[in-house]
Parts: structure tokens; C-alpha cells; sequence
């Protein structure tokens, strides 16, 4: 019989005390009562939580992590009451709530609907400053993950990031056999195969069955040799890889090359989309609105 014990730093809620637990997985109830007792502490329940990241026997499902959603409608919610331009709101979806959801991503698959969640509450807040009002966006959300060559404002596109940190872990299982978890897996699933060859089963864990599936995605790009630098494995070209190539726009160098402030080309870069609420635009979802140009009182207002 095979039995692992765990001790770990477990939480709930925001707030609550944290405690030390002890978790069985393969001995008799009877059996982690008695090992419980010696060592003196509780026997805790999967799904729990540590290092902020839920930890699970089976595959998470959106509402173990929704903690992740509430976390970065939270952080979003401090700025609201803040005067902030598109491109200021911008930078905060960049450099922090967007950050918050990498940390997720370099420990498990992450759930598709959790992704659009995030994607959602970062939507809102760019366009209203809020994260609950909601309102028609002017420029579709997956044009932001494009290169600002391409006329977008390279956010990361979350799920091709997770794919590539599954490859990441994928290419660790290949390379890095004096890894503990590594020797692990080779011992008990991968065998004599390779993990590009192992047959996906029902034995397998949830997280190691998307590891092995990422090797689909390895196919698509090209290979090992797609994702190396300098003989190392680089999560940022893998996901440049995943990403595609992309035909550059005629506006690029107005856009990447203007040393104007971030407030002012973003305002251009609406209006080269041809997105800003012009009355011309306006008209056209509120027949009332007076088109006539309120500077030369002769000509429609446009763009």
C-alpha cells in the first residue's frame, strides 16, 4: 500500500486563520485517524488551498477558481474611484490584473471559462472603469492580444500562455530526469515510451493528460526546436509561436513610433479603428443626436 503525507499552509477565505493540516491519499480512514492523532493535527479536505492556488485530486472546476475572478474584480475595484484615461486603465490590465492570472497559469490548466471571466471583468474595467457596468465595446477584446504591428497593444492571449506553460512541463518530463516529479511520472506512466509516444488513458491525472495533449500544439508549431533558445526552453518564444504571424497595418510606425503621451495615442489609435463616438457614429443607435459639427456649425461631425 502507497500512501503520501502531506503538511501544508492551508487557507480559507480572505481574512480567516490559517492552520496546518495533514492530507492522506491511498491509506484507510481508520489509519489517517491514528496518524493524524500521533502527530496531532486535522486531516484536511481536497480541494484546499496553498501558495493562493486551490489543490485538487480531480480536475478544478470554474467555481474553485473563481477566488482568482473575485481577486482581480477586487484589485479593480481600488482604481475606480481614480481618474483614469483608456490608456491608463490599459496599463493596469497589463501590468497587474493580467500578471495576477500568469500566476495561475504556470501551475495547471486553467478552465476556459475562467479565462473568459478574467477577459470580462478586464473588458469592463478598460472601457467603463468599473468592473460591473458593461457596455458595447468599440474594439473587439482579442484585437488587444495582437502585436502593436498588427494594430494591436500585445496583451497576453491567456489560453495561448497556458499552452505554452503546459509545453514548458511537457519538455521538463523529456529533459529533466533528475527532477523528483519527473522521475515520478516516468516511473508510473511514461515507462519505457517517450511522453510524445505515451498512450493517453483513463490512469493518467486530469493535469497530466492536458500536459500530454499540449504536444498537439508542439506538432502545430513545428517542434522542439520551435520553442528553444540556446538550447533552453523560452515560454515567451513558444507562446510567439502560438500566436501566429501576423500581417503588419499601414498606421504601425503613427502608432509605435510617436512620442506623444500614452492618453493621446491611444485616442488616435480609436480613431484610426474609426471607433470613436463621433456623432456620425452615434447617429446611427440614437436618431436624436445632433450630427452638425459643433465647431464649424456646417458640415457632420466624423472622425
Amino acid at each position: 500500500m502507497q500512501a503520501f503525507r502531506k503538511f501544508s499552509r492551508a487557507s480559507g477565505l480572505e481574512g480567516s486563520v490559517e492552520k496546518s493540516c495533514i492530507y492522506f491519499a491511498g491509506v484507510r480512514r481508520e489509519e489517517a485517524v491514528d496518524i493524524a492523532a500521533d502527530v496531532s493535527l486535522p486531516v484536511g479536505q481536497l480541494p484546499f488551498r496553498y501558495l493562493g492556488v486551490p489543490l485538487a485530486a480531480r480536475k478544478l472546476n470554474y467555481t474553485q477558481c473563481k477566488i482568482l475572478v473575485d481577486k482581480i474584480t477586487s484589485r479593480a475595484q481600488t482604481w475606480m474611484d481614480q481618474m483614469l484615461s483608456y490608456a491608463g486603465r490599459l496599463q493596469l490590465v497589463r501590468s497587474i490584473l493580467t500578471n495576477m492570472q500568469d500566476y495561475w497559469a504556470h501551475i495547471f490548466p486553467l478552465p476556459k471559462k475562467l479565462i473568459k471571466a478574467v477577459e470580462m471583468v478586464c473588458r469592463r474595467f478598460l472601457w467603463t472603469g468599473k468592473t460591473l457596468d458593461s457596455k458595447k465595446a468599440p474594439v473587439d477584446w482579442h484585437t488587444f492580444f495582437l502585436p502593436r504591428i498588427a494594430g494591436g497593444w500585445n496583451l497576453i492571449n491567456m489560453t495561448n500562455w497556458n499552452q505554452a506553460a503546459l509545453l514548458k512541463l511537457l519538455r521538463a518530463i523529456k529533459s529533466k530526469a533528475d527532477k523528483l516529479w519527473v522521475k515520478w511520472v516516468a516511473a508510473y506512466y511514461v515507462k519505457q515510451s517517450t511522453p510524445l509516444n505515451v498512450v493517453i488513458t483513463n490512469n493518467l491525472s486530469w493535469i497530466l493528460r492536458k500536459i500530454i495533449k499540449a504536444r498537439e500544439a508542439l506538432e502545430d508549431i513545428g517542434g522542439w526546436e520551435q520553442t528553444l533558445n540556446n538550447g533552453q526552453f523560452s515560454i515567451k518564444k513558444t507562446y510567439k509561436c502560438l500566436q501566429g504571424t501576423f500581417d503588419p497595418v499601414s498606421y504601425r510606425k503613427v502608432i509605435c513610433n510617436n512620442k506623444a503621451s500614452p492618453r493621446s495615442i491611444f485616442i488616435l489609435w480609436l480613431a484610426l479603428q474609426n471607433r470613436l463616438a463621433t456623432c456620425d457614429r452615434i447617429s446611427k443607435w440614437m436618431p436624436s443626436c445632433n450630427v452638425v459639427c459643433c465647431l464649424c456649425n456646417v458640415d457632420m461631425e466624423s472622425v
